[in-house]
């Protein structure tokens, strides 16, 4: 983890810990803690590091949080609970964030990634957690970019939009999206670092063959081959 935080480092804004990618779903506790400590050593104090929280139960990620703020987390990342997915309305959802946003010491950053979820945070919900304080940003999977227009004509210009489909990065970032939290940026953080560098010096025009360049790669390692993949 370490050789690979510093083999990115010069390509990327930040990172993101124990997201999809980083397996987080298969660690224990005391792994977790492992990851923590090992990325913050590696990861240059002047770069954020974001980590995935989410959990079934709003104490368990409330003490997630506040772990990942004493290893030196900058953000919490949290997918929502999603076993219950029956019981798991707009109304629920919202009691549950923003508990942790009360209860937090980090910032936290919501994730919506329905694939694997099987549920997705509407843009009318986004907006509505978007305006406590301490829920500062999303990072939205879905690829739906039909919803990511809809939340963007909702949300305030402050709110921390990430992108986390790498097929769609430039026509995310088109519609107002900061940024992205990218799997594939793994192993080609180079070639999306120079798309995001072009497009905000309005070179359309490399920004879209680099898009489209780098699009098999990542529906490669994306929904082909998934974490094995990209492992790989």
């Amino acid at each position: 983890l370490k050789r690979l935080i510093g083999a990115l480092e010069p390509s990327v804004d930040g990172f993101l810990i124990l997201g999809s990618n980083g397996e987080a779903a298969f660690l224990t506790e005391g792994e977790r803690k492992q990851v923590f400590g090992a990325a913050r050593e590696a990861i240059p104090a002047n770069k954020p590091m974001l980590v995935g929280t989410g959990g079934e139960a709003t104490r368990l990620v409330a003490a997630r949080n506040s772990e990942a703020h004493e290893a030196g987390a900058d953000a919490a990342l949290v997918l929502p609970p999603h076993y219950y997915v029956g019981s798991m309305t707009e109304g629920a959802l919202q009691k549950h964030y923003e508990t942790l946003a009360d209860l937090s010491p980090l910032p936290l950053m919501l994730y919506n990634f329905p694939n694997v979820t099987t549920l997705a945070l509407s843009p009318a919900l986004t907006a509505k957690l978007a305006r406590h304080e301490n829920i500062v940003g999303i990072k939205d999977s879905s690829g739906n970019v039909a919803a990511l227009t809809d939340m963007m004509r909702q949300v305030s210009p402050n709110f921390q939009v990430l992108t986390g489909n790498a097929p769609t990065f430039l026509a995310a970032l088109a519609l107002g999206a900061h940024g992205g939290i990218l799997a594939v940026a793994n192993v080609a953080a180079e070639g999306y670092r120079r798309l995001y560098d072009a497009f905000r010096a309005g070179d359309l025009e490399t920004a879209r063959a680099l898009q489209l360049r780098l699009n098999p790669l990542a529906q490669a390692v994306t929904t082909r081959y998934c974490v094995p993949g990209l492992k790989a």
